[in-house]
C-alpha cells in the first residue's frame, strides 16, 4: 500500500486546540484540519463544545462566507434575532452580513461541528457585537456597537439533511460515476463555496479523475470506506 500522503488525515490525530470554558461561557476543542492538511484558500475544521458552553463569541464577517454541519450532539444556533434547535444532519449557512451567530451546546453530550469558511484575510473584517470589537489578520479595533446595522437572520439558512432531496449526479465525462447528492448550499443560500452531502454505491467512483488550476478542493468521509487516487 502506497504511503498516505500529507494531504489525507484522520481528524482524530490532528492536535486539538482548547480554550478552557471561561466567565464568558465559551469554551471549545478545535483541530484544524485544513492547516494540517495543506488547504490555503479555505479553513476546515471540527470543533467540540461540551452541553451548556458556546463555541465562539458571536460574530459576523464583511466578506467571508462560514458554514457549519453538526456531526453529533445537540444544541441551539443564534443567528441575529434567531434562536434554532440543531442536532446531528443541520447545515447552517453563515453568509458575510450583520447577522452576528454562534453555536450553543445542550443535553448531555457534546456538540460537534464540522466548520469551514472563505480565507480572505486581507479583505474580511470579523465583528464581535457583544465585545464592541471588529478584527482583522488578528488586530482588534473598538467600535460603536450603537452604529452597527440592525441584525438579520433568516430560518431558510438552517437545514437539515431529511429535508433536502437526494439527487442522482452522474459526471457529465464520467457516466459510470454517479453520486446521490444534497445540494445543502444551495437551498441555505450559499455564493461562493459548494458544499454538498454525497453518498456513492459500492465500486462507484465519486468522479472523473481530475485537477484544478486555482481553487482548493476537500473530502470529509462520514461514515464507509474509501480509496482515493490521488497523483
Amino acid at each position: 500500500m502506497a504511503k498516505r500522503p500529507n494531504c489525507i488525515v484522520t481528524a482524530q490525530s490532528v492536535t486539538a486546540l482548547d480554550r478552557p470554558p471561561s466567565d464568558d461561557g465559551i469554551g471549545w476543542r478545535v483541530r484544524p484540519l485544513s492547516d494540517v492538511a495543506g488547504l490555503t484558500q479555505m479553513g476546515v475544521k471540527t470543533r467540540e463544545i461540551q452541553p451548556g458552553l458556546a463555541g465562539t463569541h458571536l460574530h459576523f464577517h464583511d466578506v467571508e462566507e462560514e458554514w457549519a454541519y453538526v456531526l453529533s450532539g445537540q444544541g441551539r444556533v443564534r443567528i441575529g434575532p434567531l434562536t434554532l434547535p440543531v442536532r446531528a444532519g443541520h447545515f447552517a449557512a453563515f453568509l458575510p452580513a450583520p447577522r452576528p451567530h454562534h453555536f450553543i451546546a445542550e443535553g448531555d453530550e457534546p456538540l460537534v461541528l464540522l466548520e469551514g469558511g472563505e480565507r480572505r484575510r486581507g479583505e474580511d473584517f470579523c465583528t464581535y457585537p457583544e465585545l464592541g470589537v471588529r478584527s482583522r489578520n488578528g488586530e482588534d479595533e473598538e467600535i460603536d456597537v450603537a452604529a452597527l446595522p440592525e441584525f438579520e437572520g433568516e430560518a431558510g439558512q438552517v437545514v437539515h439533511l431529511d429535508d433536502v432531496e437526494e439527487r442522482t449526479r452522474p459526471h457529465p465525462l464520467a457516466p459510470e460515476a454517479i453520486r446521490y447528492q444534497r445540494g445543502i448550499d444551495e437551498v441555505t443560500g450559499m455564493q461562493r463555496q459548494a458544499c454538498a452531502w454525497v453518498r456513492l454505491e459500492g465500486g462507484v467512483e465519486s468522479t472523473a479523475f481530475h485537477t484544478h488550476e486555482s481553487t482548493d478542493e476537500w473530502v470529509y468521509l462520514l461514515s464507509g470506506e474509501a480509496e482515493v487516487r490521488l497523483g
